[in-house]
């Protein structure tokens, strides 16, 4: 048997069941969890879960990439078509997902071109503003 930390002080899960167990003395299972502990054992810590993806709209998206990038993009969609075509989808987006497989496959051709570096692409994926 094993448990594990919430973020909630009072409630703990029972890992074998996934239940949800309320800091309650008149609780069995909680009675469980406390003698548990009182052998010795040590819960599993808690861990938060990842941050969904930042959405964005297209002239926040723009914003993560330097004016030089921008300039090179640009131009090179000019005899691009795939990259012409991945800029006119961003540009009609109600929303850009970072999280997006499409959006993440448009930045890797970008690395792929030398329009943007790899650590450019993690920096633009993770929403961070070019310094």
């Amino acid at each position: 048997m094993s448990y594990t930390l919430t973020d909630d002080a009072e409630t703990v899960i029972r890992d074998a069941d996934g239940a949800s167990i309320p800091a309650d003395e008149r609780n069995v299972d909680w009675q469980a969890y406390q003698a548990w502990l009182a052998d010795g054992n040590t819960p599993n810590p808690y861990v938060a879960p990842p941050a969904p993806p930042a959405v964005l709209t297209y002239l926040q998206f723009e914003a993560l990439f330097t004016t030089a990038e921008n300039t090179a993009i640009l131009t090179a969609a000019q005899s691009n078509v795939a990259l012409f075509r991945w800029l006119l989808r961003a540009t009609g987006s109600s929303a850009i997902d970072l999280g997006n497989a499409e959006v993440k496959a448009g930045l890797d051709a970008l690395v792929a071109a030398g329009l943007i570096t790899a650590d450019r692409e993690i920096a633009i994926l993770a929403g961070q503003a070019p310094a």
